[in-house]
């Protein structure tokens, strides 16, 4: 997450559009702060979901989980080595999940259908100049299942 503004700093003065590209990354900087001083105020334990047999799920070292973690999300699977990994249906069931993050596509892996479920809009999983957007939606919506006042 932290290396979209880097890059499009970069991208601005490579392209000659330096100034451009630094109020751009400056503007995503402060909205992802603000998005993280926020999603500190809540915490749902979650496993976004990638999609898959056996299902496939993103780890502590991903874009996905990097964006979770920021939005207010606890990620269940941050333990896994790899930052997207395969994982056995049952670990869904002992994992002590409040939410299922799911990718487009994706379902809930079986004998999981009673945790509920928040799909991620298309797109959500592509680095770039929406990130905010997308890190603004994620907070909301997990601060509507984890916030204080839940």
């Amino acid at each position: 997450v932290a290396d979209v503004p880097r890059v499009t700093r970069v991208l601005g003065r490579l392209s000659g559009h330096a100034a451009g590209g630094d109020d751009l990354a400056t503007d995503m900087e402060e909205r992802l702060a603000e998005v993280g001083r926020l999603g500190s105020e809540t915490s749902v334990r979650a496993a976004v979901v990638l999609g898959g047999t056996p299902p496939w799920v993103a780890g502590a070292d991903s874009y996905l989980g990097e964006l979770l973690t920021l939005a207010g999300g606890v990620n269940v699977f941050s333990d896994l080595d790899l930052s997207h990994g395969p994982v056995s249906p049952e670990v869904f069931l002992v994992r002590d999940l409040e939410l299922l993050v799911l990718m487009p596509g994706a379902e809930p892996p079986g004998g999981s259908e009673d945790i509920p479920v928040l799909r991620l809009p298309r797109g959500i999983d592509i680095p770039g100049p929406a990130l905010p957007d997308h890190a603004e939606w994620l907070q909301r919506e997990l601060a509507v299942r984890g916030g204080p006042d839940r």
